[in-house]
């Protein structure tokens, strides 16, 4: 897993972290915002090279967290709709992305909607799992958390390990620990409270109808009475042709992504297996490979195909040990016997 985190400026001077994983057409998942950061899952199984239980293949993932959150800057406590669309854009023009699908999870399920209204030119897919239209109603149906909340400067430690066992279903206190403690990392009790005065006023139902590009809502597998069967439900009802599917319910913050989400999302994005060229190289290798012979530098090759450096030189040390070569010479003989170039 690539793990070079970078970071990009916001127009109030702040900064958003974000980091990339994969290769191939771009996913960006926007910002869960409530204990965003970038070491959590559930996109910790996302790579290049796809595992059992990861989306990764044929995919570019695009990960950052929110301004105030994880390991962007904390200066700021604005949580709203319109600051939480502005540090997609950030990312966005940082990445200098023209075309790509949007995933919006949970609590960042608002601002990718708002920002495919937005940018329906840029977007060719959303994807919203467990994300709700707004967010008073999370507020009501989860008013227990907020008793939690009030106490959480003065009890800031064992406030952490509470939301911790609860969103790993009190099944697993060692890894609640671990948890709470990277929590306490992505948040302070002032930004907590911050984002859920925010979250109360965000509403984009009247976006709903708006959304322009194929659409896919997830949902759990929940009881019915369950109020997140309803919030999907309604996305999936007011967004135009959007489809809804129900997946197998797991928890997110100690399994990650499970083999089925992963077939739905592929699916739907009609994802393919990395195309294998001569000597097993991948296409990204052909574009590498090129590069070298035009005699490009590695923080050349790194700059133009947006990739860090420490990725470039993953693809080099590939593509000489699949090749059987040893120096440019070699390679750039390699290119010509077979049209590469």
């Amino acid at each position: 897993m690539e793990r070079d985190v970078r970071y990009c400026a916001t127009d109030d001077g702040g900064s958003i972290a974000y980091r990339t994983l994969g290769e191939g057409q771009p996913l960006v998942v926007t910002s869960r915002v409530l204990w965003s950061h970038l070491q959590l899952p559930p996109f910790r199984e996302y790579h290049q090279a796809r595992s059992p239980e990861g989306l990764g293949r044929g995919l570019k993932i695009v990960l950052y967290d929110a301004r105030g959150t994880g390991l962007s800057g904390r200066d700021s406590l604005d949580f709203s709709l319109d600051a939480q669309v502005h540090d997609l854009e950030v990312v966005v023009e940082r990445l200098k992305l023209t075309r790509f699908a949007v995933f919006g999870a949970l609590h960042g399920g608002a601002a990718a909607i708002a920002y495919v209204v937005r940018h329906p030119e840029r977007v060719s897919h959303l994807v919203l799992l467990g994300a709700y239209a707004r967010g008073r109603d999370v507020r009501h149906a989860f008013r227990h958390f907020d008793s939690w909340a009030e106490r959480a400067h003065e009890q800031w430690e064992q406030y952490t390990l509470t939301i911790a066992n609860s969103n790993t279903g009190f099944a697993d206190h060692e890894w609640a620990r671990k948890l709470a403690s990277r929590f306490r990392e992505s948040m302070t009790p002032e930004s907590v409270r911050a984002f859920l005065e925010a979250q109360q006023a965000i509403d984009v139902t009247m976006l709903l109808p708006l959304v322009a590009v194929p659409t896919l809502v997830m949902q759990g597998a929940l009881p019915e009475n369950m109020p997140q069967l309803e919030w999907s439900r309604e996305l999936a009802s007011k967004i135009p042709d959007a489809h809804f599917v129900t997946v197998a319910n797991q928890n997110w913050m100690s399994q990650g992504w499970t083999v089925e989400e992963t077939r739905v999302v592929e699916d739907f994005l009609g994802v393919s297996e990395p195309s294998v060229l001569p000597s097993g190289l991948t296409q990204r290798e052909i574009e590498v490979l090129r590069l070298i012979v035009l005699g490009k530098s590695g923080r050349d090759i790194a700059a133009g195909l947006v990739l860090s450096q420490r990725t470039v030189e993953r693809h080099v040390a590939n593509i000489y040990r699949k090749t059987a070569t040893h120096g440019r010479a070699q390679l750039v003989g390699f290119a010509l016997r077979r049209n590469l170039v």
